[in-house]
């Protein structure tokens, strides 16, 4: 991740942690009710930020899902209920539905704007991830051609351009060790 990404990773943790303080101190001061989904919130939110403390890679998402559940209500960083839905209410159980909510929604479309890397990256390999399947792809087609016939050989370099990187690669180790 880069500087920019980790700036506003960490500048999204001290909004959503400035409407957890709010949050507390609204029920204690006024007396509102928190929800299970408040809870649960405020402990994803401490896991979270205790996470991205020690900076490991695959900590780069964790800013993002904690936003999509906020968007989806399955947890909430506010007394207010913002939320397009419909309600159930089960008695003295107090949680919020799935549902959306609009500020979520809002701060979550202001992230990707800010960190739009972070979907790319969900979709993309790492350098690491890339070179091991390369390598991978590299050994097979080494073994597959090695197995292949002096006659087989030479039809295969005919068509050399016709084929993936790694099978160039494999082709020209066996080239190399030919001569």
């Amino acid at each position: 991740m880069n500087k920019k990404g980790k700036y506003v990773d960490y500048a999204f943790l001290i909004i959503i942690g400035l409407l957890t303080c709010l949050t507390i101190y609204r029920h204690y001061s006024a007396d509102f009710i928190l929800s299970i989904n408040n809870y649960l919130g405020l402990l994803l939110f401490i896991v979270v930020s205790v996470l991205k403390l020690f900076k490991l890679p695959q900590n780069k998402y964790l800013v993002f899902i904690l936003l999509v559940f906020y968007t989806f209500n399955i947890i909430n960083f506010t007394v207010e209920r913002f939320n397009i839905s419909i309600g159930i209410d089960p008695g003295e159980l107090q949680y919020n539905t799935p549902s959306i909510n609009p500020v979520a929604v809002i701060l979550l479309i202001v992230y990707l704007f800010l960190n739009g890397s972070v979907i790319k990256q969900l979709y993309t390999d790492t350098d690491a991830e890339g070179k091991e399947k390369s390598n991978k792809k590299v050994d097979f087609y080494h073994h597959k051609f090695n197995s292949c016939s002096d006659t087989e050989l030479t039809d295969i370099f005919n068509n050399y351009d016709n084929y993936p990187d790694e099978a160039r690669t494999a082709l020209d180790k066996i080239r190399s060790n030919n001569k």
